[in-house]
């Protein structure tokens, strides 16, 4: 158990952000003057362990995650899936990718310059797209860069590696395997980490699933080791990768949750290494799902089939509406919570729709 007051005492933390994820994926807190009493915050559920200091406040503030809204859900998946006694312990690694960008724009009439790092885009030009060996005397991001593992680490995120996409402006983080719930969490923190860094240089990432559609998407590829007795249970992975299969189309509802997430076609692999879900995704609902997926084709021994993920946002809520008893196994998440999901989802695809698009005039107005 970690002992607050010394903790506060030996980093001269002077306030304390209480942080949680809502449905979406953004990160909210409620900040507080340095008190170990504020772990008595019964609504929120503060979980001491994952406490760090957050590296870009200008006052020591220190940050504990809470077991609130989506944490929450991912917590009792996991909690759900040790009960079983098949797993006693699951390990995950992770990639990001997100595109960095020194300027965007959008007016009032919806109309949106993209300005991608220019000196970036002139070096893939000369190089035969091999941008992901330059000499970092020839990357402009490589500062950039360097620093995002240097505050990742004062995150509390370990074995961080940062390396170049060939897309021209895209950088992807590696982080190393640690327990489930950890790991998902160093998802979220990543993206606090890269946003806060890339800001201090002037510059603005979008993890966006196709923020140019030329380019590579802005993807997630989650990676996990199922452990008993510290053995990797081999035997079980296809069932594993069976289960979210049969599942797919409900899970692209929290793993790929955007309009624009379906600008390309979805690709899904047969392997325990999960590369379909977007960067953009809430990570504790979309590890949720996943694993809950997982477990239900471990129990009833389901083999890997060849169905292919939702072709639109659209599809995903329809699917998840239809297949969803697999989530509510123990209560991990729970029919109020999908629907409010579902609902929410429905709006914003209507609002989206409703937004009259540049491409209709360019094809319509002269007919």
């Amino acid at each position: 158990m970690i002992d607050l007051k010394n903790f506060f005492d030996q980093n001269s933390v002077k306030f304390i952000d209480l942080r949680f994820t809502d449905l979406a994926g953004k990160s909210f807190s409620t900040t507080y003057i340095a008190d170990d009493k504020v772990i008595n915050d019964v609504k929120l559920s503060p979980d001491i362990k994952t406490i760090f200091l957050d590296p870009f406040c200008v006052q020591s503030t220190a940050v504990i995650l809470c077991d609130y809204g989506s944490r929450l859900i991912a917590k009792k998946a996991y909690d759900h899936i040790l009960s079983t006694g098949i797993i006693d312990n699951i390990q995950s690694s992770f990639k990001i990718w997100f595109s960095i960008f020194d300027e965007v724009k959008l007016n009032n009439d919806l109309h949106i310059k993209l300005s991608p790092v220019e000196d970036y885009l002139s070096i893939k030009k000369h190089s035969n797209n091999e941008c992901s060996s330059l000499n970092s005397n020839l990357d402009p991001l490589s500062d950039l860069r360097s620093e995002i593992l240097l505050m990742m680490k004062e995150s509390n995120i370990e074995n961080s590696l940062y390396h170049k996409s060939t897309s021209s402006f895209q950088g992807v983080i590696k982080v190393g395997y640690s327990s489930f719930l950890e790991s998902t969490d160093n998802i979220q923190k990543s993206k606090h980490v890269i946003r806060n860094v890339a800001h201090s240089y002037g510059k603005t990432v979008t993890f966006m699933p196709n923020p140019i559609l030329q380019d590579n998407s802005n993807r997630l590829s989650l990676d996990y080791l199922l452990l008993k007795h510290n053995k990797n249970l081999s035997d079980i992975y296809s069932h594993y990768v069976g289960g979210v299969m049969k599942h797919i189309k409900a899970i692209n509802a929290y793993s790929n949750p955007t309009i624009n997430s379906y600008r390309k076609s979805l690709t899904c692999s047969s392997e325990l290494k999960l590369s379909f879900p977007d960067a953009i995704a809430n990570p504790y609902l979309c590890t949720a799902a996943i694993l809950m997926a997982g477990l239900d084709g471990i129990q009833n021994k389901i083999n890997i089939t060849e169905l292919q993920p939702a072709r639109s946002l659209r599809e995903a809520l329809e699917t998840l509406d239809q297949d969803r008893e697999f989530l509510l196994k123990e209560n991990v998440f729970t029919n109020e919570q999908i629907d409010k999901y579902i609902r929410t989802k429905q709006e914003e695809i209507k609002k989206i729709e409703d937004i009259l698009h540049p491409a209709e005039f360019l094809h319509y107005y002269n007919i």
